[in-house]
């Protein structure tokens, strides 16, 4: 038994949210709304006392992932209901997965890439991760999942094998209901609003930067530099900026406001100015006597006024007067 499902890649979205985007494909249904509350920064400032600072210690990658509660999202605006099952035994693994293929619906599969023969992590190091689930042969103990974030082919998964590395199933369900289209204003208002201190905590991470960081104790205690909080970090915010203006260029799509599709435009090229900030520290992991904490800490400051200028546009809207009262 195999799904017929084809898999879908960004280079933006992270391994689960490749796995919605190819699901969604799959149904044919609309999904990038699930980045309504993408649009997020967090740091505290370290105290005048201090030091020194570790960043791998001040900096809260997963943080920035789980709060955009994609699941919510997904459900209040496009029907696609989420469900989480811990994994306790195989058999519970295949009887889920087995239910679910036999409905025509895929589940994702929670591993630890350290497990796992295609990954780059493979027994390097630990990493939480997801792959999809369209296939099973119990004749030969077998899963056939897609990993669309790492690799195009379809990949075998024997049971015995990788039982170790399952944390987790996701189940996926159409819910039936027709979301009402939603209100852009309001989501917009909302965001800027709860972004209020994001900017100036990006400036205090700009100027932590510049005044403590020690670059090469910041990744040396990893193998893998991709794998240093740091890194992580910009790479990180640099996916969410870009997803967030998929969610604005959806709500200019529905509303058919070209303004909104303008916003879209300019919250990706901040995505796309973190990601300059990211590959300038992978390069530094390369040739750590030319780095220059200097350039990293300008160009973020850069995006925190043009994201305060952005926000103040959005608390312009009619939506922003009533919220604040």
């Amino acid at each position: 038994m195999m799904l017929d499902i084809a898999p879908c890649e960004n280079p933006w979205y992270n391994c689960l949210d490749v796995l919605i985007l190819t699901l969604a494909r799959y149904w044919k249904i609309e999904h990038r709304m699930m980045f309504a509350d993408a649009w997020r920064f967090r740091y505290t400032k370290a105290p005048a006392t201090a030091e020194s600072v570790s960043f791998e210690d001040a900096l809260d990658v997963i943080e920035l992932v789980e709060k955009r509660d994609i699941e919510n999202a997904l459900y209040q605006y496009h029907g696609l209901r989420v469900t989480h099952h811990p994994v306790r035994e195989l058999n519970d693994v295949l009887a889920i997965v087995k239910k679910e293929l036999a409905q025509e619906t895929p589940v994702a599969l929670g591993v630890d890439a350290y497990h796992c023969h295609w990954s780059a992590a493979y027994h390097k190091y630990h990493l939480h991760h997801y792959c999809l689930g369209i296939g099973i042969d119990e004749d030969k103990c077998m899963l056939f999942v897609l990993d669309p974030y790492l690799t195009p082919r379809t990949l075998e998964f024997p049971f015995d094998e990788y039982a170790e590395t399952l944390s987790e199933i996701i189940c996926f369900e159409r819910s039936g209901f027709v979301p009402p289209p939603p209100d852009w204003e309001q989501l917009l208002c909302r965001r800027a609003l709860e972004m209020q201190d994001g900017f100036q905590e990006m400036r205090d991470l700009a100027d932590d930067l510049e005044k403590y960081l020690d670059f090469f104790q910041e990744v040396v205690r990893h193998e893998d530099p991709y794998a240093s909080k740091l890194v992580l970090y910009f790479k990180t915010l640099s996916f969410s900026r870009v997803n967030y203006a998929d969610c604005l260029a959806c709500l200019g799509e529905v509303s058919a406001n070209p303004k909104l599709l303008e916003a879209a435009d300019r919250m990706r090229a901040l995505g796309n100015e973190l990601f300059t900030i990211f590959l300038l520290l992978m390069k530094s992991s390369l040739t750590p006597q030319r780095f220059k904490v200097g350039n990293i800490a300008d160009k973020l400051r850069n995006v925190a006024d043009r994201e305060e200028d952005l926000a103040k546009e959005f608390l312009q809207l009619p939506a922003a007067a009533q919220m604040v009262q």
